[in-house]
């Protein structure tokens, strides 16, 4: 057997070995302890009320089987939102597998270990479409900061498919930049099933490959999208508009909104008008960029539209949720690089720990009764990267992306 496959089987072997041992840590010292993992759960039990019940995801009865996992009773207690599947039906292809496991300590044992390896792997992608090789001290400091930072904890937490849907848009980029065009099809196209996440930067990545004539990638997204709507529909045909009644239905049991919102509604109680410009306003900033990046063409300010697409998103939508932040690392990222690019090792650590310990303090010092997260905490990095974005808008389009 050449040397270079056993290199191969003893590295994948290594790494498999690792993963067995994570799960078996996570399950003995946190799941088995503490089954909780409510944005997991949801799922979960809506796949083996699907699988096993025989009943829609959807159903009141589907419904009444999350709320007993999760409460133990019919009926939500105070503070807490009446427990929905609300992903798209074919979201429950994704879960399915962890019901294989014995138990549901075990499976969001699993489940949290490969989130976890969803926020490696994209802040991997992400370094290489940055082509950035850290120093092994910074790549430690990245990694810990990756799965230790507030946003992308509480997501390990919650069992928040957030992460799964951050390493789908990464490996979309990577996809792209790399010329693995059906691979990037492939990954935006699984990514949907996060809609609040994905809603703008899906169709504008759609446009721009129509538009550079990447149809490997156009085809890569049709096939894969096509084959999990029509297996859903041939699973459940009436899901759609099941999942459509549940959308419209979510947001009067969930109390956050956007940003925006939070501010000018929640906190300022000003009139939504107010809010409503202020959307128009940052909409029609990323339309005119989408214009010069789609209809002028200009393929320098490609990654800069996504990126400004991406936090638009978060700002302005109809709802987000502080675990989806995992999705701002590309923009910390590049503010990192330049700083050791300038020989600022210091500044960049500092950075770092800033950027993990504040979310954390704020969090703390805020926290309300009984346990919720303070509207305020979805608010600083959002401001913060509205400044870092702007002032890095030359070093991301000065760089050929995409050739």
């Amino acid at each position: 057997m050449p040397t270079a496959t056993i290199k191969h089987i003893v590295l994948w072997g290594s790494m498999f070995l690792v993963v067995v041992l994570l799960v078996v840590g996570t399950h003995n010292a946190l799941t088995v302890r503490a089954p909780g993992m409510n944005d997991f759960i949801i799922r979960y039990e809506g796949a083996r009320s699907f699988w096993v019940d025989g009943v829609s995801p959807y159903s009141d009865q589907a419904t009444l089987n999350i709320q007993m996992a999760m409460y133990g009773k019919p009926y939500p207690p105070p503070h807490e939102f009446i427990a929905l599947f609300f992903y798209p039906f074919y979201t429950l292809l994704y879960v399915s597998p962890f019901l294989l496991f014995p138990t549901y300590a075990w499976a969001s044992a699993a489940w949290m270990v490969f989130l976890e390896i969803c926020l490696i792997g994209a802040t991997f992608l992400w370094l290489d479409v940055l082509r950035w090789k850290p120093t092994r001290w910074m790549m430690v400091a990245l990694l810990t900061f990756t799965l230790l930072n507030y946003y992308a904890f509480r997501g390990l937490i919650l069992g928040q498919p957030s992460h799964l849907a951050h390493f789908c848009t990464a490996l979309t980029v990577w996809g792209l930049v790399k010329r693995q065009d059906r691979l990037a099809g492939f990954a935006l196209a699984i990514s949907t099933f996060k809609p609040q996440m994905g809603f703008l930067i899906v169709p504008f990545l759609l446009l721009w490959g129509m538009r550079q004539r990447r149809w490997n990638f156009i085809a890569g997204f049709v096939v894969t999208f096509g084959a999990l709507m029509g297996i859903s529909f041939a699973l459940e045909p009436s899901w759609f508009p099941s999942w459509i009644e549940q959308v419209l239905a979510y947001p009067n049991n969930s109390r956050d909104g956007s940003p925006i919102w939070i501010v000018f509604e929640f906190f300022l109680n000003w009139t939504p008008w107010i809010g409503y410009a202020l959307r128009a306003i940052l909409v029609g900033w990323m339309l005119w960029y989408w214009f010069q990046t789609i209809i002028l063409n200009r393929k320098e300010a490609v990654m800069y539209t996504a990126l400004l697409t991406i936090l638009v998103t978060h700002t302005a939508g109809p709802r987000t949720a502080t675990p989806h932040y995992v999705i701002f690392i590309p923009i910390l990222l590049l503010a990192l690089q330049t700083f050791t690019y300038r020989k600022w090792h210091g500044a960049s650590l500092m950075l770092l720990l800033v950027l993990l310990v504040a979310p954390w303090i704020h969090f703390v010092t805020t926290i309300l009764e009984p346990n919720l997260e303070n509207l305020a905490v979805f608010l600083p990095l959002i401001a913060v990267l509205w400044v870092v974005l702007p002032l890095t808008r030359r070093q991301w389009m000065n760089r050929d992306w995409f050739i």
